[in-house]
């Protein structure tokens, strides 16, 4: 039943767009309890101008998954829901706009095996830029093979920021007492919230985890180093001063990318366009804010060393920050940059950009280059043209099916006509060489047929009987 409520609002939709592709794809591939599974889903905006989005199929896909085999599945599942209402010999680009997909190359081929624009995932790659800036993408290096890691400095400090999590994560015991060296602390706030603070795993969020990770380690700051000094003043994982500082400094600017990710990942905001600024203007806060007149120092904001509930942000130069934040600030945006972010680079975000009210008058950047913003014009003319052309072609079958209709109707009076006439031409009186027919008998009464019968019997010499 529910499947026939969603075969019949695709269609709908299909209905209310008579040409072209009417809806968007999305297709991940992911591990649940240590099985592999995909899910398929499509979206559109209906003629209420509503967004819908719906899941069109989850199925477990043990083995490999290479591009042939999640075509297949992309190919049975839009068959099985739009087959029965998409003309004989259709294409998948004849219903699907782009898919939205991970960096994943088996997902991505497949739908170039299917003929299909790929829209990459906004979410992914930036969570991707904020990792290799923290140095936690890439190698480490050894004899054999040459370092990828393009932060290492940083990189050792989030293992050893790990590791103070880890340790008090790990036992009971010591999270017992951590959240005794809170209370003590803190009594009257506790008492107020009913609250503990609660240190942050790196793996516990899928794409902000880290940054989590470390928000929960500024905000903790103190009851952390309280609790070392009274219940464990030889652990190892002790972090020094210097670390302490690029946690904060980290923590600080993690804080945009997070929550611009958490928008993206939730549907918040999942246009195109919109996404398109605002991974530009993160890219612009990132590279550090300067004077209306472009002089000064580049700054960014960080928050104080002590948390507090009523802090506020510090505006710091850049230069001021330790070298491996200021590493990572360069890496982040670098990487961005590498995966096209923040930039309008195929078809479908020119367009998403150019109809964007966002962009009136203001591009952000984003469609600044002459040779971009005339493209991304090319490509809205190309499809208004293709539209109108559609349009012209549909209207003109229109009216040849019109035409053809009211010709079927003159030819079909005509022949009523013509039967007409000759119907009136047999019903009237026949011509001298036709023979004349006899006039039809009437039928006999009963009177008749009792004379006929006495008649008979006279002749016969029986004796009628009157009686």
């Amino acid at each position: 039943e529910l499947k026939g409520i969603i075969i019949a609002m695709l269609k709908q939709q299909r209905d209310s767009v008579p040409f072209g592709p009417f809806c968007s794809a999305q297709i991940d591939l992911t591990t649940c309890a240590g099985r592999a599974w995909v899910t398929f889903s499509c979206s559109f905006v209906d003629v209420e101008f509503v967004f819908r989005r719906v899941t069109l199929g989850v199925r477990n896909m043990p083995g490999d998954h290479p591009a042939d085999k999640v075509k297949d599945f992309i190919v049975e599942v839009t068959h099985e829901f739009f087959g029965s209402f998409m003309p004989q010999g259709y294409k998948l680009s004849d219903i699907f706009v782009a898919a939205s997909v991970d960096q994943g190359g088996n997902v991505v081929n497949a739908w170039k095996l299917v003929e299909v624009a790929v829209q990459l995932c906004s979410a992914h790659r930036l969570s991707t830029s904020v990792h290799w800036g923290l140095g936690v993408n890439g190698s480490e290096g050894s004899t054999e093979n040459a370092s990828t890691c393009l932060n290492p400095q940083l990189r050792e400090i989030v293992h050893r920021a790990s590791s103070v999590v880890k340790y008090i994560r790990d036992s009971s015991n010591r999270r017992d007492k951590f959240a005794k060296v809170q209370q003590d602390l803190f009594e009257e706030d506790v008492l107020e919230s009913g609250e503990l603070g609660e240190l942050r795993a790196r793996h516990e969020v899928r794409w902000e985890g880290l940054a989590l990770m470390f928000e929960s380690l500024h905000r903790l700051k103190t009851p952390i180093q309280h609790f070392f000094e009274s219940e464990a003043p030889e652990a190892e994982c002790i972090l020094s001063t210097v670390e302490w500082r690029v946690i904060t400094e980290v923590a600080s600017l993690l804080e945009e990318p997070c929550r611009i990710t958490k928008r993206m990942q939730g549907g918040q905001d999942g246009q195109i366009g919109h996404n398109t600024v605002l991974l530009a203007e993160l890219k612009a806060v990132l590279c550090g804010s300067m004077d209306e007149d472009g002089a000064g120092e580049a700054a960014v904001l960080i928050n104080p060393i002590v948390w507090s509930s009523d802090m506020e942000p510090i505006e710091t130069p850049i230069t001021k920050l330790h070298p491996a934040t200021q590493k990572m600030l360069s890496v982040i945006v670098s990487e961005m940059d590498k995966r096209n972010l923040g930039k309008a680079t195929n078809e479908h975000e020119f367009v998403a950009c150019l109809l964007d009210p966002r962009y009136k008058g203001e591009h952000y950047g984003v469609l600044d280059a002459e040779t971009t913003y005339v493209e991304a014009r090319t490509s809205l003319s190309g499809i208004v043209s293709n539209f109108v052309d559609q349009v012209h072609a549909r209207d003109e079958a229109i009216a040849n099916a019109e035409r053809a209709e009211r010709n079927a109707e003159a030819a079909a009076a005509e022949a009523a006509s013509a039967r007409a006439a000759v119907h009136a031409v047999g019903a009237g009186s026949p011509t001298a060489d036709e023979p004349v027919a006899p006039p039809p008998k009437r039928p006999k009464s009963m009177m008749a047929a009792r004379k006929e019968a006495r008649l008979k019997k006279q002749s016969k010499g029986e004796v009628w009987d009157r009686h």
